[in-house]
């Protein structure tokens, strides 16, 4: 849930990845023109692994490294993945067993 009062009346900003969990497959979708640069460039995906054009799919134990290179590189995930406590200080929970990644200092 979003704080409207911490926000100032701001949108917050629109994710780059919508990551879902489907069970024990975890489907990223690269949601700007940034995410599916960063995927053409560090992501090895085989043709069987795209969901047509708008997402490709991973084994849910190859997501934790993947979801922690996007936030590495500046990228943001969909909030149904995480809950920011603060902008300073995230902490990141995720569902369906994989465990929240470190936070590069800033």
């Amino acid at each position: 849930m979003i704080d409207l009062f911490g926000t100032n009346g701001t949108s917050p900003p629109a994710p780059d990845f919508d990551v879902t969990l489907h069970g024990s497959v975890v489907s990223f979708a690269p949601l700007t023109l940034a995410a599916r640069s960063w995927v053409e460039e560090h992501v090895h995906l085989e043709s069987w692994q795209w969901l047509g054009n708008a997402a490709f799919a991973v084994d849910h134990r190859f997501a934790q490294p993947l979801i922690e290179g996007i936030i590495e590189a500046g990228l943001e995930v969909s909030e149904e993945w995480c809950t920011k406590e603060t902008p300073q200080d995230r902490s990141w929970s995720f569902i369906g067993g994989v465990r929240p990644p470190r936070r590069r200092e800033e």
